[in-house]
């Protein structure tokens, strides 16, 4: 029969398009992650490091930062938020999704060690 496959599941708080926002930070963060190369001492950390990237409509990467720099003043985390950002320089360009240039354009993604482990 007809089924209603095509409606997506959806928290009730969630605004919509938010979970499309979801969707491109995790594309964008898998293409990044195949680049990082982080010391995996810093999973142990618990740190997670976020960065802001700006990017053109070819997914030329023009600018990534660190958005919180606090953690600097110890030199292991600044080595570790660093890699992030530079994995991110290393990946551009970046394939952005078919239509979603408006949600990549300036984003911010979170970069966990923990997520390459084995």
């Amino acid at each position: 029969g007809t089924g209603q496959s095509n409606l997506a599941a959806r928290s009730p708080d969630s605004e919509p398009g938010q979970d499309a926002v979801y969707a491109v930070r995790d594309f964008i963060r898998a293409q990044v992650e195949r680049r990082w190369n982080p010391d995996l001492r810093a999973a142990r950390a618990n740190w997670v490091v976020a960065v802001r990237i700006v990017m053109r409509p070819d997914g030329t990467v023009t600018r990534a930062e660190v958005v919180d720099q606090s953690g600097y003043r110890d030199r292991a985390y600044q080595d570790f938020a660093l890699s992030a950002r530079n994995a991110v320089l290393l990946s551009s360009p970046l394939t952005i999704p078919v239509g979603r240039y408006d949600l990549a354009r300036d984003i911010v993604v979170e970069f966990d060690p923990k997520r390459l482990l084995p």
